[in-house]
C-alpha cells in the first residue's frame, strides 16, 4: 500500500490539492514533508521535480525514496491540513519536453533503429542520445518530419498500467525488466515504453519539435531538441536576429551565409594587411630609434611579431659599482634606460650603465610607460627588444580598467626576478609571475606608476651613480 496517494497521474492538469501532514522534519537540504495525497510529481525517468507551494511555502524540490514521496520546503508547516498548488507554466513546459521525447524517440527507432540510452530535459533543451557512431543529415530530417506528423495527428497519450506477464501483448520500443505493476505509455500504434512520467493528453500538446544541433558522446550521438513552446520562442529569436542581420548586412535572407563568408574573408585580408603594415611599422621605429644612441648596437632581425618603436642606450661604469646588481644578475652585460610619459603620449627618458663585471661590453636596461596601448602589442614589443643582446627592462601599460607590468630581458642574461618579485610587488599591491626571460602581471588603477618605475630602478641600481639622462621626441 502507497503511503502518498500519487494525484498526478489521475488527473494532469490539475494544478490545487488538499492533504494532510504524515511527517515533518528538517534534513541538511531543509525541511522535508511528507503527505498522505499530493500533485507534486518527484523527479525521476530524465523529467525534473515539480515546482510549486504547500500553504504558500515554497517547495523547492520533490524526491521520491522507497516510494516515499519527499516534499522540500524552506520552512516548517504548522498546521496538520495543508493546501497545495503546482506551478503550472512549470509543469506543463516539462510535459510537453516529456512527450516529445517519447515521439521522437518513437521516429528514430522507425527511421533507423536507433535505441533511445539516455534523456535530458534541462532549462534550455532536451537532449536525446542515440546508441549510433553517426547518423546522416537525411535520417535526422526523417526523424523530425516523422515526430512533427505525429504531433499533426493529435494521438491520444493513454496511461496503461498492467503485470508484468502481460508485457509479450505490447510492442515496447524498450524491453522493461521491472517485475509485477508496469505503466506503460502508449501513444496510438506509434509508440509504446514502461514510462512513469507525466504527458500531456494528446500529441497535438507538444505543438512542435525542431532538431539543433547533434555532437558526439561516448561513442554514441547526443541530439539537441527545442520541443514544445520552447520551439516556438527559439524560432521567434531567430528570425528577430535574422531580420536585424538583413537589414545590417544589406541582404536577403537567401543570401546572408554568403555574404558572412564575404566578410569574413575581406576581414581575414585586413589582418593580414595590418600585420604587415605593423611589421613594416616596428622595423621603422626599430631602425631609427637605434641609430639616436652612441656606442655600438649589435642589432639582429626582428621576428614577424614584433611592434612598437623601442629606446635603448649604452655607457660606461666602474666594475666596483657595478658590483651592486650582482645578486640579481649572472655574469652579464646591463645598463639602463628610463622612461616617464604624460597623459595621453608615449616618451622616453633613457639613461644607461655598463656591465657590473666591468668588461668593455654595452648593455641596456630600457623603462617605459605606456597610456591605453594594445597589451599584445606592448608583449610584442618585448619580445622585439629581448631579441636584441644585453637588454633587460620594465614596461607599464595604463588603462581605464588596471594597469599592467612586463618585465624581461635578453636569454643572454640570467635576470633572477624571484630575488626582486617581493621587494618590488608588494609594496604596489601588484600581482603576476612568469619564468626566464619575461615576467608580466598587474596592478591597481591606482598603482603609482612613477613609484613603480622608480623602485625598479633603484632596486636594481641599489641607487648608486645616477646616470645623465637622454630625451626623445614624442612617440
Amino acid at each position: 500500500m502507497e503511503i502518498t496517494e500519487k494525484l498526478y497521474y489521475k488527473d494532469n492538469r490539475r494544478i490545487i490539492f488538499k492533504a494532510k501532514i504524515i511527517e515533518q522534519y528538517e534534513d541538511k537540504n531543509g525541511w522535508v514533508v511528507i503527505l498522505d495525497k499530493t500533485l507534486f510529481y518527484p523527479e525521476g525517468g530524465g523529467q525534473p521535480a515539480d515546482r510549486g507551494w504547500i500553504n504558500e511555502v515554497k517547495v523547492n524540490n520533490v524526491q521520491k525514496k522507497n516510494d516515499i514521496i519527499m516534499h522540500y520546503i524552506s520552512k516548517e508547516i504548522k498546521t496538520e491540513t495543508v493546501d497545495g498548488k503546482i506551478d503550472w507554466e512549470h509543469r506543463f513546459n516539462y510535459m510537453q519536453q516529456h512527450t516529445g521525447q517519447h515521439l521522437i524517440s518513437g521516429a528514430f527507432w522507425k527511421v533507423g533503429k536507433y535505441k533511445t540510452v539516455s534523456v535530458n530535459m534541462s532549462i534550455d533543451y532536451t537532449t536525446i542520445e542515440i546508441e549510433t557512431k553517426s547518423i546522416s543529415d537525411v535520417e535526422l530530417n526523417k526523424v523530425e518530419e516523422l515526430a512533427n506528423d505525429m504531433i499533426l495527428e493529435n494521438v491520444p497519450v493513454n496511461n496503461i498500467i498492467i503485470n508484468d506477464n502481460e508485457l509479450s501483448n505490447y510492442d515496447l520500443r524498450r524491453a522493461c525488466l521491472i517485475k509485477g505493476d508496469i505503466r506503460l505509455v502508449n501513444l496510438g500504434d506509434f509508440d509504446c515504453v514502461a514510462c512513469g512520467g507525466i504527458h500531456l493528453s494528446f500529441t497535438g500538446e507538444v505543438r512542435l519539435v525542431k532538431i539543433i544541433k547533434t555532437e558526439k558522446i561516448r561513442g554514441n550521438i547526443r541530439v539537441y531538441w527545442k520541443i514544445g513552446n520552447r520551439a516556438f520562442v527559439d524560432y521567434s529569436n531567430k528570425t528577430r536576429i535574422v531580420s536585424k542581420l538583413k537589414i545590417a548586412l544589406n541582404s536577403n535572407e537567401d543570401d546572408l551565409d554568403k555574404k558572412v563568408d564575404q566578410l569574413k574573408n575581406e576581414i581575414e585580408d585586413i589582418k593580414h594587411s595590418k600585420k604587415t603594415l605593423e611589421k613594416k611599422i616596428i622595423e621603422f621605429y626599430k631602425e631609427d630609434l637605434l641609430r639616436k644612441f652612441t656606442g655600438s648596437v649589435q642589432h639582429k632581425e626582428s621576428s614577424a611579431d614584433t611592434t612598437m618603436p623601442v629606446l635603448v642606450a649604452s655607457g660606461d661604469i666602474s666594475a666596483a659599482n657595478a658590483k651592486n646588481c650582482a645578486q640579481f644578475f649572472s655574469p652579464g652585460p646591463q645598463s639602463f634606460g628610463r622612461s616617464s610619459l604624460p597623459a595621453g603620449h608615449a616618451a622616453e627618458k633613457v639613461t644607461s650603465r655598463l656591465n657590473w663585471l666591468g668588461n668593455d661590453i654595452e648593455s641596456k636596461v630600457i623603462i617605459k610607460k605606456w597610456i591605453n596601448e594594445d597589451d599584445q602589442l606592448v608583449l610584442n614589443l618585448v619580445k622585439s627588444l629581448i631579441i636584441e643582446k644585453n637588454i633587460i627592462l620594465c614596461m607599464l601599460n595604463k588603462t581605464d580598467k588596471n594597469i599592467k607590468w612586463i618585465i624581461a630581458c635578453s636569454e643572454d642574461i640570467d635576470f633572477n626576478f624571484n630575488n626582486i618579485r617581493d621587494n618590488l610587488l608588494k609594496p604596489f599591491d601588484c600581482k603576476g609571475g612568469g619564468k626566464h626571460p619575461i615576467w608580466q602581471g598587474v596592478g591597481n588603477i591606482k598603482l603609482d606608476e612613477e613609484g613603480f618605475l622608480n623602485k625598479f630602478e633603484k632596486i636594481v641600481r641599489k641607487e648608486k651613480n645616477t646616470p645623465g639622462e637622454i630625451r626623445t621626441p614624442n612617440a
